[in-house]
């Protein structure tokens, strides 16, 4: 079906300090019907995302010999730059229209970042973004903590030094829309919750149901949404929502944005929590956040 005009849950973030308890339910509401929100009002500084996204249209408009030798061999992509038409959605044979850059933690050694030195202030910017990007989601995680009735720090221990991504993500402007391939195929995420910045751009669509929805916000928002080793951990109750990059007129013109994957810690062993398994448990084999990655990354053809 074409898209819906009904519209992602709208959340005011200002309401964390001021009202959290109401805000928490507010945000296990929308992550259980749509299993996405949009917050404004939110804590990263808006500056840095603008200063974020014009550094890193300066390298994606680099030639692509520049670019390309900055990708890293063995690391399935974890750290660097991934070629255009490289991942390939789960269930998808035609690989996606975008290539990408990843920042992880930089206080481990293995993978280590990558830093470009003709881009001014790139790990600077970076890692700022990064670190507010892991304090607002350690926020969220609070909110989704208490909306499960869970204690306030119930996801501290778990997410803290988790394997959490940042993605700046290109999609070029395509001349020839006529393509098998989309820009983002319909996918869910890997990790357990997705926090997006400069998607106000059009293309951005959740699967609700029968129903596609389009993914309206402004450019001071942030999408925020649920990936399956949260759902994996909830037994279903907070929703993994399909969601996609769709092709248009707009292919005529660049795109650029900024997802962050939050991970928890490589050993988390993730089973449903008792509290949610009801009647029936989805997942009744338990695996590791690292092991449940690993698995996922050959799918979707970067291992």
């Amino acid at each position: 079906m074409n898209s819906s005009k009904e519209i992602i849950p709208h959340l005011d973030f200002d309401l964390f300090d001021k009202d959290k308890t109401s805000l928490a339910k507010d945000t296990i509401n929308a992550f259980h019907n749509y299993g996405f929100c949009v917050f404004f009002n939110h804590t990263i500084d808006k500056d840095l995302i603008t200063n974020c996204l014009n550094l890193y249209q300066k390298f994606f408009n680099y030639p692509d010999k520049i670019k390309e030798s900055f990708i890293v061999p063995n690391i399935g992509g974890a750290r660097g730059f991934t070629k255009f038409k490289t991942e390939t959605a789960k269930d998808y044979h035609q690989p996606d229209l975008k290539e990408f850059w990843h920042v992880g933690r930089d206080n481990i050694n293995d993978p280590k970042n990558v830093w470009i030195d003709d881009l001014e202030n790139h790990k600077k910017l970076s890692l700022d973004l990064y670190n507010q990007f892991d304090l607002l989601g350690r926020d969220i995680m609070e909110l989704i903590g208490i909306g499960l009735g869970l204690e306030s720090n119930y996801f501290n221990k778990i997410i803290e030094n988790g394997n959490s991504i940042m993605r700046i993500i290109n999609y070029p402007k395509i001349e020839n829309i006529k393509t098998d391939s989309q820009r983002a195929s319909p996918h869910e995420d890997i990790n357990f919750i997705t926090l997006l910045i400069g998607g106000h751009q059009p293309g951005l669509e959740v699967r609700n149901g029968d129903k596609w929805i389009k993914a309206d916000f402004s450019r001071d928002e942030i999408v925020v949404n649920i990936g399956d080793m949260l759902q994996r951990f909830t037994n279903r109750y907070l929703k993994s929502a399909t969601h996609r990059v769709n092709n248009g007129t707009e292919m005529n013109t660049q795109r650029i944005s900024i997802p962050f994957f939050l991970h928890p810690r490589s050993d988390f062993l993730i089973k449903p929590l008792e509290s949610l398994l009801g009647e029936h448990n989805y997942y009744p084999d338990p695996i590791t956040a690292d092991d449940y990655l690993n698995q996922r990354l050959e799918e979707i053809k970067l291992k």
